[in-house]
This record gives structure tokens, C-alpha cells and sequence, in this order.
């Protein structure tokens, strides 16, 4: 007799998602679990990403405007299934569920939950009402919520600081992306750089122009590739330095078949990061990663291992909410960009050491996928 799947209903914020997150999490589903899900899920389109951003960002401020501080629970007529997933929210289901959490603030819609940033064994952290925390405690600390994956040690250590009488049930389980099919493409002999931003501001984007500018004119074999929506003043700026090609926004099959695969260093100067599924997923290409560790890039060496899959050059001055950086630091990318390029054994090293981390790494779907059915098995128990 065949043994019956375990279908697990994916429950996402508002029904709806627009990360790549959900993609990986269905592609990499292991052998005996089905995901089941109302809507699709995956990227907004490229047309449709700057309407989603902003009215997101709306429905923030007018959340913290008015001091709305709601938990990010819903209820689903979820029908014959085994279990709930949910993913940056919670479940009112009366059935066995385990949430998924990029980080603490998800616990509440938009996260909108009011704190207060103090200074902790040297550590900026923020404290959370007691009375905002009090309304997620009633459905995290219930038996029916089985699990909370966090998906990196920095996240755990928050909910835990926060939420200390769940730190049993809180597991670090890491999101992982699938392994690509590629042939590098690039037989010209040029080293092409390439820089990935759907918020161009919140990404670094003027460092990395910055930084472009300066390495093609300092090595002839140089190339650029700019895939975000960047602002006039920026091509204005910079359209005379035709190594720089600016591509913009492109669909994610684009972006795999016709970029990564050309891609041989991966610029990620970002202010802020939670969780960098853009680091993944150029790692997936054997592409090391050169990104900046501030105040607000929280995930950054637990996503790139400093030396052997990349570079992380400190900038702890840098304001993410400004959007300013020491005037020096792009400088400091140059620098460092021009290690890989000057030495190809080392660049070819960090390659194969990042590609690693998705084949058998803790960025692996195998590893993820035998953390998450064991999960779902203990919840059923």
C-alpha cells in the first residue's frame, strides 16, 4: 500500500507574495510532501514591481500613522490537509501549523510593532511593547503552533530575546535555492560585474556605479551589468562610460538564462538586508559576492563566508534610512573587486567555494528539504 503524502497547505501574508522565496520553498518540496496553495506565488512581474513596492510602503505608513499594531494571523478554509505552513505570518487554524519568519517584525502586519531602540552590551536592539508582543503570544505560545523556523541565527536570537518561554520550539532551518543548469557564456575574455536591485536606493545602487565607473577605467577588460530601475540623474551621470550597460528590471528567466550565466563577480553594496536571496541565488552560478556589512545588513556573514565565498567590507557608519555611506568605501569595493580580477585562480576558488553552498551547503535544497519534512513529521505526532 502506498504511503499517503503529507499535504501541507502554504499559507502566505494577505494571500499574496511577490518573493522568490515560495518558488524554492514549492521546487524544492521533498519526496512524500505535497505543498498545496489557493493563489500562485512567486516574483511580481517586472511591470508590476514599482506599484507593489509603493503601495506596500503605503500601507506601512498609514499602519505606524495610526499606531496599528496587528497581528499578522489569518484563517483559511484550508479543507482536507495535514498541516499549515505559513510563511512571515500565522495561523487561527485549528489544526497543527508552523510559521516560517524572515524576521521578528513579520509577526505583525506590515511590520508595524511599536518599540523602542536601546543600547544592549554594546549591541542597538529593539525592545518591543509589551502589549504588542502580548498579541502575537496568545498564537505562538498556543499548541497548535508547533514550529517557528527562523531563517538565519540572527532572527532566532531576536524572537527568542523577545519571546523566551517559545525558545523550544524555534529552529534555525536556512532557505535554500535550486542548483542551476548553466554554461558560462562568456568566451570574450571579459570579467563582467554585475549588480541586482529591484529598490536601486536600499541596494547601494550609487556605490556600485560608483564603483563601476572606477574599475572600468582602471582595467580594459571590465565590463558592468546594471539590472535595476535607475534614476535619471544616475544615467545621466554615468551614460558617457559605455562599459556600463544598464538592462533594467527583467523577468527572473531573463535574469537566469541571459545574466547570471555571464556573471563572473557579483557587486551587492546594500544598506539593508533581512535575508539576501540575491546573494543565493548568484551563488547558484558559482558567482562570489562582494557586498558591505552596516548597522542594518543583519544576514550578511551568515550568507557570505568572508574569504572563501566572497568579500564583506565593514561600514558600520553607513544610514540605511539616509541612504549615506563614508565617502571612501567605494574605494574599498575597487580594491577588493580588484583582487578577484587580478588574480583568476582565486576568483575560480571562490566560485567553486559558493557554488558548493547551494550543491551540498546549508544553502542546499537537500538540506533544507530533510530539515522541513522532519519538522512537518514531529507537528503531526
Amino acid at each position: 500500500m502506498a504511503r499517503k503524502n503529507i499535504k501541507v497547505y502554504l499559507q502566505k501574508p494577505f494571500g499574496i507574495a511577490d518573493s522568490a522565496y515560495y518558488k524554492y520553498l514549492r521546487e524544492g518540496a521533498p519526496k512524500g510532501i505535497e505543498y498545496i496553495e489557493k493563489t500562485k506565488s512567486g516574483l511580481v512581474g517586472v511591470g508590476k514591481f514599482g506599484k507593489s513596492f509603493w503601495l506596500k510602503q503605503f500601507v506601512k505608513k498609514c499602519l505606524r500613522f495610526f499606531s496599528l499594531s496587528l497581528p499578522n494571523v489569518y484563517y483559511s478554509d484550508i479543507g482536507n490537509f495535514d498541516i499549515v505552513h505559513c510563511v512571515n505570518c500565522m495561523s487561527k487554524n485549528d489544526v497543527p501549523w508552523i510559521c516560517d519568519m524572515e524576521h521578528i517584525g513579520h509577526f505583525w502586519r506590515g511590520s508595524c510593532a511599536r518599540y523602542k531602540v536601546k543600547v544592549k552590551d554594546g549591541k542597538v536592539v529593539k525592545l518591543f511593547d509589551d502589549r504588542d508582543k502580548d498579541k502575537v503570544r496568545k498564537y505562538i505560545c498556543f499548541d497548535n503552533c508547533k514550529k517557528i523556523i527562523a531563517w538565519s541565527e540572527w532572527t532566532k536570537n531576536n524572537i527568542v530575546r523577545e519571546f523566551p518561554e517559545i525558545k523550544n520550539k524555534v529552529e534555525v532551518v536556512y532557505p535554500a535555492v535550486s542548483i542551476k543548469k548553466f554554461k558560462k557564456k562568456n568566451s570574450d575574455g571579459k570579467i563582467r560585474i554585475i549588480f541586482i536591485g529591484r529598490d536601486f536606493k536600499t541596494k547601494g545602487g550609487e556605490i556600485a556605479l560608483q564603483v563601476l565607473d572606477k574599475l572600468t577605467k582602471k582595467y580594459s577588460n571590465i565590463e558592468g551589468l546594471i539590472i535595476s530601475e535607475v534614476p535619471q540623474k544616475f544615467l545621466n551621470k554615468y551614460s558617457g562610460n559605455k562599459k556600463i550597460k544598464f538592462i533594467g528590471l527583467v523577468s527572473q528567466e531573463k535574469l537566469f538564462k541571459d545574466l547570471y550565466s555571464v556573471a563572473d563577480i557579483f557587486l551587492y553594496p546594500t544598506f539593508s538586508d533581512t535575508f539576501g536571496f540575491a546573494i543565493l541565488e548568484a551563488q547558484s552560478f558559482g558567482i562570489p559576492v562582494v557586498t558591505m556589512k552596516t548597522g542594518s545588513t543583519h544576514t550578511i556573514n551568515e550568507t557570505v563566508t568572508d574569504g572563501k565565498t566572497g568579500f564583506i567590507i565593514e561600514n558600520m557608519k553607513a544610514d540605511g534610512h539616509k541612504m549615506i555611506f563614508d565617502a571612501g568605501v567605494a574605494d574599498e569595493f575597487v580594491n577588493v573587486v580588484g583582487k578577484l580580477i587580478e588574480d583568476g585562480k582565486l576568483l575560480r576558488k571562490m566560485s567553486r567555494a559558493s557554488f558548493g553552498e547551494v550543491v551540498d551547503g546549508k544553502f542546499s535544497v537537500r538540506e533544507r528539504g530533510k530539515k522541513l519534512k522532519m519538522i512537518y513529521k514531529e507537528a503531526l505526532r
